[in-house]
């Protein structure tokens, strides 16, 4: 479906994207043991909450998600793909090809969940895994990863009509939930919680430690507001992102929060939170608008034909210079966004500059890098991190030639 020239160019220009805002890179790995990247195109914030431990969230996270192959509707794929079998092949497939160069999570998107307990908390699909999580975690871990599940804020619907108890309390499902009965989230798939009631710290306490006695290490909590679409006050689930760090604490995982959140609520998403998305999933290069159904789903099909990739795209995928930028952890600038021909730095504790030139337009365009817009002057050397080459020594500035949509990757040296 694509030639390799296209490939290497949209898939540059959103892995650098990725690389330069403090982002997680995303693999997805093919059934057997080839990888197939998506690199959304949104920020991640990286925060250690005061109660993390083990060092949680000191760089960004690297590894493999379920969510394009069950969410595109490509042949073989989609929610119905989901199951114990595919997930072990994901991780074996990490393992062989990618962990060596930092890839360790294998994280569980939407659609393992299905019942609930007797506490009214989320089970996994028995029709996908049949024993459970606990024995995907184990195996996952045996493969020196760590493995992540996806949850909503709030308490799921059946738990509340079921008006189940909560687990080590004389309480239950109803004595918790907001009055009137409001949506826990911007999915509206279950209930919102009053945490001024007692025992709504317990039921969040609840399914933190059942997530941890499977082995749990990393949290997707989706649909957080204010964010995710949902601005105006009407969803807030602040209090329920409070509750969940404060219901980890020292469980050693991860809690990252999705999507698109709200900037003016920053200091609380640094404060209980391990990482957070500042975007939506994808972005298109294109005359249109992003949206669903003509931007982000078609991204999830055309992803499935990259599933075959070569040796080129893995050599792609493990490019130590270009990981250690994105481990380094250091949130990058625009010198200008005046025009489609941008210029992207960050200057690193050793001095020198990572630069990434963009050209975000449908044609072959020049963009130049000026020492001056970096903060110095006089000559400097430039290294080629996508080639892993010299370039040689440039007085004052730096230009290339981009191909439509293209990108360069540098390291400048102020001499």
């Amino acid at each position: 479906m694509f030639q390799r020239r296209n490939i290497t160019s949209e898939f540059t220009i959103l892995f650098i994207t990725f690389v330069l805002t403090i982002s997680s890179i995303v693999v997805y790995v093919s059934q057997i043991n080839t990888p197939v990247v998506l690199a959304y195109k949104s920020g991640i914030k990286i925060n250690t909450r005061p109660n993390s431990v083990g060092g949680l969230a000191q760089t960004p996270l690297m590894g493999w998600s379920s969510w394009s192959l069950t969410a595109t509707k490509y042949n073989g794929y989609g929610k119905n793909w989901l199951n114990v079998d595919q997930i072990k092949a994901q991780s074996d497939a990490l393992h062989r090809t990618l962990q060596s160069h930092g890839y360790t999570y294998i994280n569980i998107d939407s659609f393992w969940s299905g019942p609930i307990d007797g506490f009214g908390r989320l089970l996994a699909d028995s029709s996908r895994f049949p024993d459970g999580i606990a024995p995907v975690a184990s195996y996952v871990h045996r493969n020196g990863q760590k493995l992540g599940v996806y949850l909503n804020p709030g308490i799921p619907g059946a738990a509340v009509y079921g008006n189940t108890p909560i687990e080590g309390t004389q309480c239950h499902a109803q004595d918790i939930v907001a009055q009137p009965w409001t949506k826990g989230n911007t999915f509206w798939n279950g209930f919102k919680i009053d945490f001024s009631k007692p025992c709504a710290q317990d039921y969040v306490n609840s399914e933190a430690s059942l997530l941890a006695s499977w082995g749990v290490d990393f949290i997707k909590m989706d649909a957080v507001s204010p964010g995710s679409g949902v601005t105006d006050g009407s969803i807030d689930t602040r209090a329920d992102i409070k509750a969940w760090s404060e219901a980890l604490a020292g469980k050693n995982i991860w809690l990252e929060l999705s999507w698109s959140l709200d900037i003016n609520d920053i200091s609380t998403w640094q404060q209980y939170s391990n990482g957070w998305r500042i975007d939506t999933d994808v972005d298109c290069y294109c005359q249109t608008l992003v949206s669903w159904d003509h931007s982000v789903k078609l991204r999830f099909n055309d992803v499935v034909p990259w599933t075959k990739l070569d040796d080129y795209g893995i050599n792609l995928l493990t490019n130590d210079e270009v990981i250690a930028v994105d481990q380094q952890g250091r949130p990058a600038k625009p010198v200008s966004q005046s025009n489609n021909q941008q210029v992207w730095y960050t200057q690193n504790d050793d001095g020198s500059y990572t630069v990434a030139l963009f050209n975000l337009d449908h044609f072959r365009a020049k963009v130049s890098v000026n020492w001056s817009d970096l903060g110095f002057s006089g000559s400097a050397t430039v290294h080629d991190l996508w080639g892993k080459g010299d370039l040689g020594t440039f007085e004052n500035e730096f230009s290339a030639t981009l191909n439509e949509h293209g990108s360069r990757l540098l390291r400048v040296i102020p001499l």
